[in-house]
């Protein structure tokens, strides 16, 4: 989510997630890092792996660390 950006939803990810901008909702990472710099600004839970906040950003939940979940990449590459 870059520095000029919004999401106005929570959202799933199966990699890293890095958050420059605001998000109101929640972020999971399935099996990567979620970092929020200083300009970042969640409105809702992280859950991941690794969490990762900067000085200066703002959370406005509750963050979780989780297991990675270990999933071969054909299976996510499959139509659905």
């Amino acid at each position: 989510v870059g520095y000029d950006e919004y999401v106005a939803a929570g959202f799933t990810a199966y990699g890293r997630v890095t958050v420059k901008g605001w998000v109101k909702g929640d972020i999971q990472s399935i099996s990567g890092r979620v970092l929020v710099t200083e300009s970042g600004r969640v409105d809702g839970d992280i859950k991941a792996p690794e969490i990762e906040v900067k000085e200066g950003a703002i959370i406005g939940g509750r963050q979780q660390i989780t297991d990675p979940l270990d999933f071969p990449s054909e299976v996510l590459q499959r139509s659905f």
